[in-house]
């Protein structure tokens, strides 16, 4: 491994917390950059090899990230995730009625509120992207219950049309 950056193994360990923890990856991505940079000003040659100190280094940096992250968020789901304006201009009473349970119509109003984000996204995907989404907001959130809320949401807008 030689002194220039290792671009491949910081996408790496960077794209490992994003798959296991949803977080943004261009974060994690800046966070274990700034990892492997100091890592490289400590390294000591005749303790390890020097992929394994900035790997360990930047998984560490990586952690204390995210549980610094947990720290600053709260339980709820952000103000900001979604807002009563799309009221306006979809009748929500008459899509979603009142026999949906509060999951679905929570997930019913961030696919309303961003649907350029979900428009080109098979089924499976859009869980996934939910799941990310509500995951940074409530650690309660599991794909099970996203899975169950989604079919919820897809029987009643099936019955609509």
């Amino acid at each position: 491994m030689s002194t220039e950056i290792e671009w491949n193994l910081i996408n790496k360990i960077a794209w490992s917390f994003f798959n296991t923890t949803g977080h943004d990856f261009n974060d994690l991505k800046s966070e274990a950059t700034l990892a492997y940079l100091k890592a490289l000003q400590t390294y000591n040659p005749e303790k390890s090899a020097i992929s394994t100190w900035v790997w360990i280094r930047m998984r560490n940096a990586l952690i204390d990230y995210l549980a610094k992250e947990k720290r600053n968020t709260h339980g709820e789901l952000p103000e900001n995730l979604y807002d009563d304006s799309f009221k306006n201009q979809i009748e929500f009473q008459s899509i979603i009625d009142f026999s949906t349970g509060l999951d679905a119509q929570h997930l019913f109003k961030i696919i309303v509120r961003r649907p350029q984000h979900f428009i080109t996204r098979n089924y499976y995907n859009t869980r996934e992207s939910l799941y990310r989404i509500l995951k940074r907001a409530d650690k309660r959130w599991t794909r099970k219950r996203i899975k169950y809320s989604c079919e919820e949401l897809r029987i009643c807008l099936r019955k609509i049309g």
